[in-house]
């Protein structure tokens, strides 16, 4: 069975056809169906159906304001009244209540049958059964029902590594928005073009810098260059706009990300193997440099100190972002590796001007999905120990249970067969 959260199609839209009110047919009834069993039917009372969202409201930093983040629909719910009534009701009542002890799951669930709704496929979690001695001849029955949702390995297919990966993605485009927005926004108005200019000349000079420091094939840096070559082609072309220049901005940090990526998946020159390998860190030491960057550009009115502001912003935001992605792309770290670029991360988010709601927002969310992400990682504790007498790597290897080759990677052996000294392990 497929999951959907659609509502089931009725048997018509008519209500007085659902209930069949009609002379010729006998009425509807309501009835629940257990799995692998016959339906059970009920006199209907009441039905009601509850739905909604999960909202986290952030109430901070601003005083006077507050954002809403959806983060996902609750789960629809069913509480279902009814009663059985005549001579044999009791017999209908033990039926009823055999079929609902009967477990439910989302792989093999029950079905809740109502003239008004049609067929839900349905989870049972609660019910009662009462009966008063002043109405004899009959019961009433409260049904809890939650509407079956994604069988847990198929979410697994769906939220595991490459669903944390579109999350992050998507809450990085999320940050793109608001950083975009509140930059056209603060400089909107603001008749200073050299200003907005010089800003963006020095960005893409740092941001080129940056990139410089990648290694790989004249044919991949090339294509890595190529794409950060937007914001030049728009400041030559006399294009100020604020939008099109920030949107270049962020689109040009990606292209550094899916660039370095590509190069360590499909590097083309064997001989550069122990050169890419460190593009990733190499990257993040340069990203997470970013904090400490300023412009050199000269304002002499408060609205060109506005621009100049802003665009210092919009840069560390975009290394923010950058940054954000590739810690999730470290092959085999360590946990000191991850808190040591954890709290780089969190001082490059710290020289950042987090009044504009939005941005904080979204800040916080890609704090948390990469915490989630890499949370999902095998990340082993660093630990170190103390070799007297030289001892061959392979015995040490076997030792200290630890791969050979993260034995060499974790440590810089002088000698590649023989090992003494300090060693770091995992």
């Amino acid at each position: 069975m497929n999951f959907t959260p659609a509502l089931p199609k009725p048997f018509t839209e008519i209500w007085r056809e659902a209930y069949r009110y009609n002379e010729k047919d006998s009425p509807r009834k309501s009835s629940y169906q257990a799995p692998g069993k016959t339906p059970v039917p009920f006199i209907l009372g009441t039905t009601k159906l509850t739905g909604g969202f999960s909202v986290d409201t952030s109430e901070y930093p601003t005083m006077g304001y507050w954002s809403n983040v959806p983060r996902n629909e609750k789960p629809q719910t069913l509480l279902v009244t009814g009663y059985l009534r005549g001579d044999n009701y009791i017999k209908e009542r033990n039926t009823l209540i055999e079929s609902l002890r009967i477990l439910t799951s989302d792989e093999d669930p029950g079905y809740l049958e109502l003239p008004l709704w049609g067929r839900f496929p349905v989870i049972v979690t609660n019910w009662d059964v009462s009966e008063s001695g002043g109405k004899n001849g009959q019961c009433e029955v409260s049904i809890g029902l939650t509407r079956t949702g994604m069988p847990e390995l198929q979410r697994r297919d769906t939220t595991g590594v490459m669903g944390l990966f579109n999350k992050l993605e998507n809450t990085a485009d999320s940050l793109k928005d608001a950083a975009v927005l509140a930059f056209e926004s603060a400089v909107d108005g603001i008749n200073a073009p050299d200003t907005i200019a010089d800003s963006f000349t020095q960005i893409k000079t740092s941001l080129l810098d940056i990139a410089g420091r990648i290694q790989g094939s004249r044919s991949s840096l090339n294509e890595i260059t190529g794409g950060l070559s937007s914001i030049t082609n728009l400041l030559a072309q006399g294009e100020r706009n604020p939008r099109k220049l920030a949107s270049a901005l962020f689109d040009s940090g990606k292209q550094i990300v899916d660039g370095i990526i590509k190069i360590r998946d499909t590097f083309d020159d064997p001989e550069l193997f122990f050169t890419i390998k460190d593009n990733v860190k190499n990257m993040l030491q340069q990203l997470l440099g970013v904090k400490n960057f300023f412009l050199d550009v000269d304002t002499v009115t408060i609205k060109q100190q506005v621009i100049k502001e802003e665009a210092e912003r919009l840069f560390k935001i975009t290394a923010f972002s950058a940054a954000s992605q590739l810690m999730t792309k470290l092959e085999d770290p360590t946990f000191s590796q991850i808190n040591s670029y954890w709290k780089l991360l969190q001082d490059l988010e710290g020289s950042i001007n987090m009044d504009d709601t939005n941005i904080y927002t979204a800040v916080q969310e890609i704090f948390m999905t990469v915490a989630e992400e890499l949370s999902s990682k095998n990340i082993a504790a660093e630990l170190t120990t103390f070799i007297k007498t030289p001892i061959p790597l392979p015995f040490l290897a076997q030792m200290l249970s630890c791969d050979e080759k993260k034995l060499r990677r974790l440590n810089n052996f002088s000698d590649s067969f023989l090992v003494e000294g300090e060693v770091i392990y995992v």
